[in-house]
């Protein structure tokens, strides 16, 4: 399944922070690369997050105009060289970055409520074959819409805020299989109203929606909070 060369997508990268790196010199180098990417030609924003519960791990959001304007960025390598150095100086355990097609786009509910210091995103990732049809993909998406209603049915936690996509490459690993992922993202008011959520016994009652979808191979979960949304005229920063 390839992506439109007219589709605008979200590149999502994520590592580790190296144990001997300190924060600042951390964020001087993310600082740095976002400069760099906005001023890539297609580079519409750029989002930073950590991961709750698993402190040194980072997650880049980078919008783009389409697949084809990250490639192009890619294959210059004037400009990817010194930055693909900085970055390896200060982080590990990166795994190839990946485009996802989320709708809506951009995924604003990555951007979290407007109050700083609050909310939450759940960021799931559903792992199918690469070659899931058209058929299972669109149950897929419809079991993930069904549980967004079920959600809204006994929880005031959920911000009614999501995005969903399927990712444009097929060989993001599952158990290390080759697989292509709809990735899901779902707005929280904040951990504890996702904590009491999942602790609600209507929750469960929900859950093999998801589960149950066909030719699912496995699912993962984390919890991001975006502290900068940087874009390409302007910057707002959240502070967390």
């Amino acid at each position: 399944m390839a992506a439109s060369p007219a589709i605008p997508v979200t590149e999502l990268i994520v590592a580790t922070v190296k144990p001997d790196v300190a924060e600042s010199i951390v964020d001087s180098v993310i600082e740095a690369t976002t400069r760099t990417l906005l001023g890539q030609t297609g580079c519409l924003r750029v989002r930073r997050s950590g991961v709750h519960g698993e402190p040194g791990k980072v997650w880049l959001f980078v919008d783009w105009a389409s697949v084809e304007r990250q490639r192009a960025y890619v294959a210059n390598e004037a400009v990817r060289g010194p930055l693909e150095c900085r970055m390896s100086a200060v982080l590990a355990d990166r795994i190839p970055s990946y485009h996802v097609a989320f709708a809506p786009f951009p995924p604003a509910v990555l951007d979290g409520p407007h109050l700083p210091g609050l909310g939450a995103v759940e960021l799931m990732h559903a792992y199918f074959p690469p070659d899931v049809d058209d058929d299972a993909r669109a149950g897929a998406e419809a079991a993930v819409r069904d549980f967004a209603d079920g959600l809204r049915s006994f929880t005031n936690g959920f911000t009614t805020e999501m995005a969903l996509g399927w990712s444009v490459e097929a060989q993001l690993s599952c158990d290390g299989q080759p697989s292509r992922a709809l990735v899901i993202l779902i707005g929280w008011t904040s951990i504890s109203a996702y904590r009491r959520a999942r602790e609600d016994e209507r929750y469960a009652r929900i859950v093999p929606l998801l589960r149950n979808m066909e030719h699912l191979r496995g699912i993962d979960v984390c919890l991001v909070s975006c502290t900068t949304t940087e874009f390409r005229r302007g910057v707002f920063v959240r502070d967390r």
